[in-house]
């Protein structure tokens, strides 16, 4: 219970995560996600094994590395698994190189931005039994314009002024 709390106070809108799991315990999943202390304790009371479930805060996102990645990423806060190669790290957005989320922005490496994504906080405890640690507790890092992700994220559909055809994007 009372990680999940540091982590709201930290500025993370938290949720419940299956115990052991990295699914959802919640019907909406990330959308039910909150700061609220009286929700938190709701869930968290209903059964403090839940793994914790957080969307990065405002302008902020999540590098999510997954295995071997040649991306000079600068130093900034980290958790993780016991592994050295799957990482999570934090950043602030950006505004002259965003970030996109999803994944395979770079090789081996995912993004959960804020609204859009979530990740395992610690102390969850991943499927495999290793439990999640903060690696470096250090402020978040403003991400470098000398790193440009490999997929661009690209505005579509009806009010962005843009229509793409196949690969090509009109304006």
């Amino acid at each position: 219970l009372t990680w999940a709390h540091w982590w709201a106070e930290q500025g993370w809108a938290v949720f419940p995560l299956v115990p052991r799991e990295k699914e959802p315990a919640t019907k909406n999943g990330f959308k039910d996600a909150t700061q609220d202390i009286d929700q938190i304790n709701l869930w968290w009371t209903k059964n403090p094994e839940y793994n914790i479930g957080g969307v990065p805060p405002l302008d902020h996102f999540m590098v999510d590395i997954d295995g071997p990645t040649d991306v000079p990423f600068p130093a900034t806060w980290e958790h993780s698994t016991s592994t050295e190669i799957k990482r999570h790290l934090l950043f602030k957005q950006n505004p002259l190189n965003v970030v996109p989320h999803g994944g395979k922005v770079w090789p081996n490496v995912d993004t959960r931005c804020h609204g859009k994504g979530y990740v395992c906080l610690p102390p969850s405890v991943h499927p495999s039994g290793a439990v999640y640690a903060i690696k470096a507790q250090r402020p978040a890092e403003m991400f470098p314009t000398s790193i440009k992700p490999d997929k661009v994220s690209k505005p579509r559909g009806k009010g962005t002024g843009v229509k793409s055809e196949g690969d090509t994007t009109v304006v």
